[in-house]
């Protein structure tokens, strides 16, 4: 505002006094105003900055916590491998206990870890099929083994010598071993 601004509304009725007052006041006012205007542009300014520093360390943070998400996502993997290789280490040890070893106990392993029950169920059932064969073969070779042959030798490991023969070969008749020999042959 001007002094001429002040006259053209007042007209005559005003003093350059108080138009000198009007003006002071009026310039200490807008002063004041763009003091404030100022202060709270730098403010704004300021605000500015701080809320991009924040969005930046807000980032920076996030980055962080995705990174230590990543970490713990890592570290959660590597101890459900580890869980399952001891739940593994104890099959493999429950089924030596129980004599399955090698690679019976490696298709069973298998089939139970891989969570196909039926085909484990199937394995150990061949395990056992091949065990009852063992043994019915391990049986009937005790057999033949107890079993004399013709001649009467062999079965069980007792000489089935009879007495006589056994005696004549102790005596030995006070002969040569060339005769003692047929004696022997006799009694045969």
């Amino acid at each position: 505002m001007t002094r001429d601004d002040l006259k053209k509304i007042f007209g005559d009725g005003i003093s350059e006094e108080q138009i000198t007052q009007i003006l002071n006041q009026h310039n200490s006012e807008v002063a004041t105003e763009k003091g404030k205007a100022a202060k709270l542009s730098a403010d704004a300014k300021k605000a500015k900055e701080l809320q991009d520093k924040l969005d930046e360390i807000n980032q920076q943070n996030m980055s962080d916590l995705e990174k230590a998400q990543a970490d713990v996502k890592t570290a959660n993997d590597n101890v459900a491998k580890l869980e399952a290789q001891i739940r593994e280490l104890k099959f493999r040890n429950s089924l030596s206990d129980k004599g399955i070893t090698g690679e019976d106990a490696d298709h069973v392993v298998e089939a139970f870890m891989a969570g196909d029950f039926e085909k484990a169920t199937e394995s150990i059932g061949q395990i056992i099929s091949n065990r009852e064969k063992s043994a019915v073969a391990d049986y009937e070779k005790k057999l033949m083994q107890s079993t004399p042959d013709p001649s009467g030798a062999g079965g069980d490991g007792k000489d089935t010598e009879p007495e006589d023969v056994r005696t004549a070969k102790l005596l030995n008749f006070g002969v040569t071993d060339n005769e003692a020999q047929k004696a022997q042959d006799f009694y045969k």
